[in-house]
Formats: structure tokens, sequence, C-alpha cells
């Protein structure tokens, strides 16, 4: 089975990372580099932990008893690199270097044995961004359940991947780098507080474990924003489908309104024009049966050329257009037959404004209604 393992956080000392490095190797280093950075990693705890198995999308359960953590030692390998990230398989080809394994820790912490590994990186910049480290293995051993696995050893060590725990899940809950230590020369003697530096400290002492520096934020009431920045949590893997989420929510919205208002604006005009139809429909109840024959016909053309511009179709406001037709025609008729006498549909009165007539054929009743009816 090809695994990618990652194991929890313990404490270490710069002294401890110190005594694992073979004082031949670091005499080796120094020659090329006077001031060489070192990292150090638990890769591997007695408990168990839930990793991805190469090729597969699903996680399995792993049982780590103290055997196979260890055989892990023999695995370890001079000349095993380190990388920036997994590869498609545990194949290292092609894969460019952080760093080089130089050394190893057994190491007890609360009742389980841990497996430590110190790396040497030429580039401290790059090996500071990664937090987090896992080994590349072959594992032997054998299915105890459905869905979980025991391990009896690891067979081989192909390659150490390191990341940074704000892109990669842990296998094992809480996997951090553990310490780190760098010599500026001298007697390279790490317990001088002027020549070396370990993780978590400011003076090279012993590291904050991750659960400790958790507590402390918690205790100092420190909040997300003190911390971060809105495009730092925006970038966050748990975070981002969130934000990612409220975005596409927010742009599905606005489209929503736009159409919505689309919608009402439609059905108003809509609505509308079902009150006029039945405007024109209800009307003709309002003309009074003692209407004349032209007030009927001034209330025509009226309806034909007005009624599709007149805002209040509510039963007042058809009874006071029929009203004002009615007004308009006595009042032109008064004009016309300024004695009161006739209709006004008649020819009474025609001969007094025959030389202002463009069409003879034309009553001046007929020509009073078309003024009308452009005002």
């Amino acid at each position: 089975m090809l695994l990618r393992i990652q194991a929890t956080a313990a404490t270490l000392t710069a002294d401890e990372i110190k005594k694992a490095i073979p004082p031949e190797t670091l005499q080796q280093i120094k020659k090329n580099n006077p001031h060489p950075y070192f990292q150090a990693y638990s890769i591997a705890q007695e408990g168990e932990s839930r990793p991805r198995e190469v090729g597969s999308s699903q996680n399995s359960l792993i049982l780590w008893p103290r055997k196979a953590i260890q055989s892990i030692g023999s695995a370890l390998k001079k000349g095993l690199q380190f990388f920036k990230q997994h590869n498609a398989d545990n194949s290292t080809e092609g894969r460019p270097s952080l760093g080089e394994f130089v050394g190893r820790i057994g190491k007890e912490i609360g009742g389980r044995l841990h497996e430590i590994v110190v790396g040497y990186f030429p580039d401290k910049q790059a090996a500071m961004e990664c937090d987090i480290c896992s080994i590349e293995a072959d594992v032997i051993g054998s299915n105890v359940s459905p869905g979980a696995f025991v391990v009896d050893a690891i067979e081989s060590i192909t390659g150490i991947a390191l990341d940074n725990s704000s892109h990669d899940a842990p296998a094992f809950a809480g996997a951090k780098r553990l310490a780190s230590l760098q010599f500026f020369g001298g007697d390279d003697d790490p317990s001088d507080k002027n020549k070396t530096k370990g993780a978590g400290t400011p003076a090279g002492g012993n590291p904050m474990t991750f659960e400790e520096l958790k507590a402390a934020v918690v205790s100092m009431n420190v909040h997300p924003s003190q911390l971060y920045t809105i495009d730092q949590i925006r970038k966050d893997r748990e975070f981002a489908p969130v934000f990612d989420q409220r975005d596409s929510l927010e742009a599905e919205l606005k489209e929503l309104k736009e159409a919505r208002e689309a919608d009402k604006e439609k059905y108003a005009n809509l609505e509308k024009d079902i009150q006029r139809n039945d405007a024109k429909n209800r009307i003709n109840t309002f003309i009074p049966a003692e209407a004349t024959d032209g007030q009927k016909k001034l209330i025509e053309k009226r309806i034909a050329s007005k009624l599709d511009k007149l805002d209040d179709l509510t039963d007042d406001g058809l009874k006071s257009f029929v009203n004002d037709a009615i007004e308009d025609y006595n009042e032109l008729s008064g004009v016309i037959n300024p004695d009161g006498s006739g209709s006004g549909d008649g020819n009474a009165g025609a001969g007094q404004g025959d030389d202002n007539h463009d069409d003879p054929d034309k009553s001046a009743v007929d020509e009073a209604f078309e003024d009308a009816m452009s005002k």
C-alpha cells in the first residue's frame, strides 16, 4: 500500500536537533554553508491516522503500533530528499528538492513513541513556509476490519513532502513543524542563546506546541481579524469555498432582483392593458340615455383617441370622462348657436363661419369637434 503519512506535533529542543546530526555530516555541510539551517518534523507516532491512499480520493484508517514506529528508522536512508508538496504518485523524478534528510530522533512523548526527522535546507525562507511534513512510503500490514489497516512495518520511504497547513490537511491531527535550528559560527553550541534559534521561542528555548499556541490565542481573546487580513482568510482552504459560495449567491440574488423588477413592470403594464380594455366595455354604461346624437358622437371620438391616455379608470374616472365630453359638446354648440336655438346638429348658423371652412362639406359642429379633439 502506498501512503502519505503525517504525524502530530511534539515538543523538541534545538539541542536535540544538534545531537541528531552526525558530526561528520555537519562539518561537510558547513564547508559550503557556514550558517546552515535545519528543521525537524514528527513523521509518525503510535496511535492512528487517516491518510489518503495514493490513487484514491478516500481517507483510510491506519493503526500504528509501537513496532511499526520502531521500523521507520531503518527506512530513513542517506540521500532522502524533502520536496514541496506531493507528486501524483510516490515517484521522485523531476521534483525539485528543498532539502535533504540528515538525522533522526526516536522520542516518547505523552506515552507515545514518535519518529522525528531532521532536514538540512539551503533555502531557509522556502523551508520556513512549510509547517507540515508527510512521508511517501511503502508499508507492510494487513486489514483488520473493513476500512481499517494495521501497519506491521515501513518497507521503504521514497520522499518527504512539505507543505503549509493552510493548503493541506494532516493525516495525523494537529501535525506541525517541531523546531528549527541555525548555526551562526563560533563553537556551534546550541545552548548558546546568541547563536541558535528554536521554533516558537525568541531565543532558542523549547518551542510551543500547536495546542499551546491555540490555547494562548483563546486566553488572550484574540480575534481572527487581528491575526489575518480578509484576503488571507479568503485564501484559507476551509473558508475559500464559503466566500466563493457567498459571492455566487450574491450574484444570483442580484439577477433575481433585476428579473423581479422587470417582471413587476411587465405585469403592471399588462394589468393596465386589462383595465383599459375593461374600461372600453364599461364606459358606454355611463353615457346618459338622454344624450343627443352629437354628444354621443363626440364621446365616441374621445374614446377612440383619448381613453388610452386616461389614468383614472375607476367608475368615477369614466363618468368624469363622459361628462367632460358632454360639457365640451354643449359649450361648442352654444358658440355656434349663441341664441340657443337648435341642437347644433343641423345647419342653423352654419353660414356664419363658412368663409373660414377649408372643406365646404363639413358643418361648423364637425369642425368644432375636430378642433376640440386636437386639444
